[in-house]
């Protein structure tokens, strides 16, 4: 692999990295603005102190456990995150190895 097509690669999955992960916090911040509305069915509930206490613990993760739609949307999320991390992290590895040769 020549140095021009590392470059030309890296030019391409570095931003699509950045912009995949911060696809990914945008869709989390959507989840968590949209399905949080079914935890009023514990309103009434003596769980509602357990759902409080997993919410101040891993607000996101508690959200996924207690509310079913988010989980469904999540996965796009995840895999959005998954796939930017990859993309970035990859390409930053391949370069350093490439410049050290």
């Amino acid at each position: 692999m020549t140095e021009n097509t590392l470059i030309a690669i890296a030019i391409f999955t570095i931003p699509t990295g950045i912009l995949l992960m911060a696809f990914a916090v945008l869709w989390q911040m959507y989840i968590m603005f949209t399905e949080t509305y079914t935890l009023n069915r514990y309103k009434d509930d003596n769980r509602l102190i357990w759902v409080i206490a997993g919410l101040m613990f891993s607000f996101s993760l508690a959200v996924y456990y207690y509310c079913p739609n988010a989980r469904k949307k999540g996965k796009w999320g995840v895999i959005a995150g998954i796939l930017g991390l990859i993309m970035y992290v990859g390409t930053t590895i391949i370069i350093k190895r490439f410049q050290a040769a």
